[in-house]
């Protein structure tokens, strides 16, 4: 063999045994395990690895850490903080493990860092920091109605389409959550394309009960030549009305950055809460909803029933919903209250005979069988 090959050869094995030694190293032996569905939308961040060094690395998860920071304080400013910036230069600090995955960044699949943070690490520094509220991690999603004029198209935004993901990724970086109107042949009873357009909001109550969500994100957005943008939005609640007018000529980054600052600065007052505040998050997944049941009806018995705190819709799937609950009991009793209520038992049934199984990942399963 020549001998220059088999010292190529002998050199890139070599880099090869290093790198891999490195990642073996710094990566936990865990990297996916011991975070929950709901943690991951608050303590996991996935960043592009521009590099495979161990300066590209360190970077993503400097990234990643204000990414997190960011997000759970709905605050685009706290990274500027003397304290928090110190913390980022340290990121390993408050790092349950991470891994390598694929991904798309710039149209082109790449490399990302997969990160898993430390909820008490952080919430610790927050609280040295001053920075003493966090959104309220079972806040509620926002019910995202919005006409797209495009030439001669106009439709309703779903969840799928760019602008969607767009509008979804910019707000689910200050940390709130969106949801679509899936489109079926009741929206398009109920969604009146006119009024969208125009943000006549009250013919949105149809709607807005059959999701059972009184948070509304809704208007139209005009797409002008040269992937300009112009429009005139509304944020909703039971209370008020927000509104925001979008000029001409912006650009596709300051429509979802306005949206999601609309977003922030009327949630953040009503779902922020303590640090020290503790409460069971969890999800409850109901299968078999067809596309006549009244969401809002299932949304009121678990509020009325008092045996949650709380609980907001968080999904919505073909014949499937999930909520997003918080209670001061743990699962196992939870489920075991609900067992015993008449109600709940005319409703729902347990997806396993066995009210104590599937208490996996802080989630309770369950299946619609009302007027079934």
């Amino acid at each position: 063999m020549n001998n220059s090959l088999t010292k190529t050869r002998s050199l890139l094995l070599l880099i090869a045994f290093f790198y891999n030694a490195y990642v073996i190293c710094i990566a936990p032996a865990h990297a996916n395990s011991g975070i929950s569905s709901q943690e991951s939308f608050w303590y996991q961040q996935s960043v592009p690895l521009l590099g495979n060094n161990k300066k590209a690395i360190n970077d993503a998860m400097q990234q990643a850490l204000k990414n997190v920071f960011t997000k759970i304080t709905g605050k685009e400013d706290v990274c500027y903080l003397a304290s928090i910036k110190s913390a980022i230069k340290y990121p390993t600090d408050y790092i349950k493990n991470h891994s390598f995955t694929k991904g798309y960044y710039l149209n082109e699949e790449s490399q990302f860092l997969l990160v898993n943070f430390d909820k008490v690490a952080i919430q610790n520094k927050l609280k040295e920091s001053g920075v003493d509220t966090i959104w309220d991690e079972f806040s509620p999603s926002v019910l995202v109605i919005v006409c797209l004029v495009d030439k001669d198209k106009q439709y309703i935004l779903q969840k799928n389409d760019d602008l969607a993901k767009e509008i979804t990724q910019e707000a689910s970086a200050l940390g709130v959550k969106t949801i679509y109107p899936i489109m079926d042949m009741h929206d398009f009873q109920d969604i009146n394309i006119h009024d969208i357009k125009a943000v006549i909001t009250d013919s949105l109550k149809p709607t807005i009960n059959r999701y059972g969500n009184p948070l509304v994100l809704t208007g139209f957005i005009e797409k002008s030549s040269y992937d300009t943008y112009h429009g005139r939005l509304s944020f909703i609640d039971e209370q008020a009305k927000y509104s925001l007018r979008m000029p001409l000529r912006e650009s596709i980054c300051r429509v979802t950055e306005s949206i999601s600052q609309l977003l922030v600065s009327n949630l953040l007052p009503q779902y922020s809460k303590s640090l020290s505040a503790e409460k069971s998050v969890f999800n409850i997944k109901i299968t078999n909803i067809s596309a006549g049941k009244n969401i809002k009806e299932i949304k009121n018995y678990f509020i009325s029933s008092k045996i949650l705190a709380d609980a907001y819709l968080e999904e919505i799937k073909n014949n499937e919903v999930v909520f997003r609950a918080s209670t001061d009991s743990s699962i196992a009793s939870l489920k075991l209250l609900f067992s015993r209520d008449y109600q709940f038992n005319e409703m729902f049934k347990f997806s396993s005979e066995n009210t104590t199984e599937n208490i996996e990942d802080n989630s309770i399963n369950l299946i619609f069988i009302k007027n079934n």
